[in-house]
C-alpha cells in the first residue's frame, strides 16, 4: 500500500513531505501491472547487465567496435525501508569492449572501458484509460571510453535496429544514438542479480 503514497510520507514529525521528483527517464514501454511495478521498484537491488554490440563507421576510414560479456552494476538500495522516499536509483559499471581506428593512419586497436547508468525511479505512471496498468520510470545510458562515436540513450521510441534493451523480462526498450545516423548493432539484457531485503 505504500507504493501507492510515495511523497506523502512525512519527513519530520511537523509533517513536512518527502521532496518531490520530475523523473528525467522515459516510461517502459508496456503493460505492467501494479505488482510488477512495485517489485521494479522496491526489489531490485544488484543488476547484471549483459551486453552484445558490434559498430561500424565511414566514409574516410571506419571505426569498429565489438564487445560481448555480463558484469554487475553497482548503486542499488539494499533495503526497502530506505526506498521510501520519492527518489531515483542509479547503477553503474564499466564495460570492456574493443575498439579499431583506421583514421588518421596508423589508427588505433586497443581494449577499453565504456561507462553504463541505468537509472531506475520511483516516479510511475499510471495509464489512463486502465489504472491497473503501471509504467516504470527506467532509462540507461552509455558513454563510450573512445570520443569515435557518440553516446546512446534508452529511448520510449525508437528503431528496432538501432538497439534493444531486455528490461528484466517485463519488456523492451529502444536504444538510439544521441546525435547521428552510423550504424550499429546493439542487444542488452538487463536481469536481477540480487534483490533488496525488508528492514
Amino acid at each position: 500500500m505504500s507504493f501507492y503514497c510515495l511523497g506523502r510520507f512525512p519527513a519530520e514529525a511537523k509533517g513536512e513531505c518527502c521532496p518531490k521528483i520530475q523523473a528525467p527517464t522515459c516510461e517502459l514501454p508496456l503493460v505492467t501491472s501494479l505488482e510488477d511495478a512495485m517489485y521494479i521498484w522496491w526489489k531490485i537491488y544488484k543488476v547484471r547487465y549483459t551486453y552484445n554490440w558490434n559498430y561500424a563507421s565511414g566514409p574516410g576510414g571506419s571505426v569498429n567496435v565489438s564487445g560481448s560479456g555480463s558484469v554487475i552494476m553497482d548503486g542499488g538500495i539494499q533495503y526497502m525501508s530506505d526506498k521510501v522516499c520519492p527518489q531515483e536509483i542509479t547503477y553503474t559499471c564499466k564495460q570492456r569492449v574493443h575498439y579499431t581506428n583506421s583514421y588518421p593512419p596508423p589508427g588505433i586497436e586497443e581494449d577499453v572501458d565504456d561507462t553504463i547508468y541505468l537509472t531506475i525511479s520511483s516516479a510511475v505512471s499510471q495509464n489512463e484509460n486502465d489504472s491497473n496498468i503501471w509504467y516504470p520510470n527506467i532509462s540507461l545510458i552509455v558513454y563510450p571510453g573512445h570520443t569515435y562515436y557518440d553516446a546512446w540513450q534508452s529511448s520510449c521510441f525508437g528503431d528496432q535496429t538501432q538497439g534493444l534493451i531486455d528490461c528484466f523480462g517485463f519488456g523492451s526498450q529502444y536504444l538510439i544514438d544521441t546525435s547521428s545516423d552510423l550504424g550499429y548493432g546493439v542487444s542488452i539484457q538487463l536481469s536481477v542479480e540480487q534483490e533488496s531485503v525488508a528492514a
